[in-house]
């Protein structure tokens, strides 16, 4: 009875499952004719059954027909001749995450001649399948700056997805690239993988392109801005400072003497973007107590958006020992901009003080 019923599953609702998937990719492209929640709906039936597929195959791994659905994918991926077909085919395996798939896709994003869409999809479903099996063909495409123009978004965010397995050899190209482009798009890659072995490397190239990402923002302060390849160098330098205090903010491990150094650096550009970068990614590194005393510091900042940023970040906090100096600079500061923000981060921290001291209970009744 149990063999029956699990011949039943298997060519009665994977089959049904897979065709009723067809019939959707089939007609994918004439879905513009219908309305938004008609697509809405199209999507999510196509998300339900791709789940019964996998789970069914789960149950069943060794008795359900869905194994020889998977070759079938892969053969039209490697030998249809329509790029639709292919295309849906790579896109088709992905969703799937069947490791079986892994081979023949890396062997399409190898492949120069075939369609660029066809090679994004697999490049896509790569890392949804976070293979770490094609590391080594995503760098080597990585590493080449034509292939890098036309795919270099898709290859990002597949070897943000395979996660740390990727850091070691990204940290080997990034060592041997001479190119400030891709030296930044390998920076932006680790910053949001969030290993601990990148943080000194995030640290020492803040420092290494500090001048030259602070001389593009005074070039932009003034209102002069020239086009010329020390202009790019200078833009791609900004763009790798930024890139490095993101992956250095985005490590909870990372050390704290690092943010404090670079929040006291010489640049002003450099405390700023610190600071900006501080808001966007609240990292628990604030409430270290050294770092605390230095945002309390930057008060005195010569820049008034450094000290703004400041304030917005100690209100965040919510340490009461800040209220006087941020009273001080709600009184006294020759901006209005950072008195409103002073203000408010008083406020902040008061309302927390609040909301985080006990309540007097009131006394029980003797009934004496």
């Amino acid at each position: 009875m149990i063999i029956i019923l699990e011949e039943i599953i298997q060519n009665g609702i994977v089959r049904i499952s897979w065709n009723m998937l067809k019939i959707i990719k089939k007609h994918s492209s004439f879905m513009y004719i219908k309305n938004d929640v008609y697509q809405q709906k199209m999507v999510i039936v196509k998300k339900f059954l791709i789940f019964l597929i996998i789970l069914l195959m789960t149950i069943f791994p060794n008795k359900s027909h869905c194994g020889e659905d998977i070759d079938r994918l892969i053969t039209e991926l490697r030998n249809n001749e329509k790029v639709n077909v292919r295309l849906e085919a790579a896109k088709t395996l992905g969703e799937l995450k069947n490791p079986k798939a892994i081979e023949p896709l890396i062997e399409t994003i190898k492949e120069p001649f075939e369609d660029i869409n066809v090679r994004k999809a697999a490049i896509w479903a790569i890392g949804e399948l976070k293979a770490s099996q094609g590391i080594d063909t995503l760098i080597e495409i990585f590493s080449k700056d034509e292939e890098r123009y036309v795919l270099g978004e898709e290859l990002r965010q597949a070897l943000k997805k395979i996660g740390s397995p990727v850091v070691q050899p990204l940290i080997s190209l990034l060592e041997k690239s001479n190119s400030l482009t891709e030296q930044s798009d390998i920076l932006n890659i680790l910053s949001e993988v969030g290993d601990i072995r990148v943080t000194k490397i995030f640290y020492s190239f803040i420092l290494k392109y500090a001048y030259q990402s602070q001389k593009c923002a005074e070039s932009n302060r003034s209102g002069i801005i020239t086009f010329s390849p020390e202009s790019d160098t200078n833009w791609d330098a900004q763009n790798m400072v930024d890139n490095s205090i993101k992956g250095l903010l985005g490590s909870e491990k990372s050390n704290p003497e690092y943010i404090i150094s670079l929040l006291k650096s010489e640049y002003w550009y450099i405390r700023w973007r610190m600071l900006y970068w501080l808001t966007q990614i609240k990292s628990p590194l604030i409430k270290n107590r050294n770092v605390f005393d230095t945002l309390v510091s930057i008060l005195q900042d010569e820049e008034s958006m450094n000290r703004s940023l400041s304030s917005e970040l100690l209100g965040d906090i919510g340490d009461k020992s800040a209220v006087e100096t941020l009273t001080y600079v709600a009184k006294n500061d020759n901006s209005d901009d950072v008195r409103n923000e002073a203000n408010e981060a008083i406020k902040k921290i008061k309302s927390n003080y609040i909301k985080q001291k006990p309540k007097n209970k009131k006394p029980v009744e003797t009934g004496e």
